[in-house]
């Protein structure tokens, strides 16, 4: 088989960590960073975090839930960890229903939910849980702010299983 590349930057001596880490800035005026081999403590205040992948496939890992105010909005079981999207994915019957939580109007041609930016203020905050903690999304997190239009950070879509 084809060793992975941070193995072989670690056998090489290129690198003294198995890590990578992303620092995603929500600023156009800041550059994100891509750092292999270790982690930027400047970039990200408390503690770090780390869980085990579920499955090999994708970058997957095992969720406990997605609460607004204390209730179950999800019964997905299952995420993907991607930081190829400035969305978050899931099923397209979950996300409306979290969408209309929300206060967001989804289009059923595009699939894109539009939210009155007006409103960001009282929208409820979208708990993810996992390994244990609660990860909360305020709407400054999830809705994203397109040449002045607010479009909420979720879309739809019902991905197979992998083969």
């Amino acid at each position: 088989g084809v060793e992975p590349p941070i193995q072989n930057m670690i056998r090489n001596g290129l690198i003294d960590e198995g890590v990578f880490s992303f620092y995603l800035s929500s600023s156009a005026l800041k550059k994100g960073e891509l750092l292999i081999g270790g982690i930027d403590e400047d970039k990200y205040t408390g503690e770090m975090f780390y869980q085990d992948l579920s499955s090999q496939t994708y970058w997957e890992i095992a969720i406990d839930g997605v609460d607004i105010n204390g209730a179950s909005v999800s019964k997905v079981k299952n995420a993907i960890i991607d930081t190829g999207t400035s969305l978050l994915v899931g099923p397209k019957k979950e996300v409306r229903a979290i969408a209309k939580k929300v206060g967001a109007k989804c289009s059923f041609l595009t699939g894109e939910c539009m939210v009155d930016c007006s409103a960001r203020s009282s929208m409820p905050t979208i708990d993810i849980k996992f390994g244990g903690k609660t990860f909360p999304l305020t709407p400054e997190a999830y809705v994203l702010d397109v040449e002045g239009q607010c479009l909420f950070g979720m879309m739809g879509m019902d991905i197979p299983a992998p083969a």
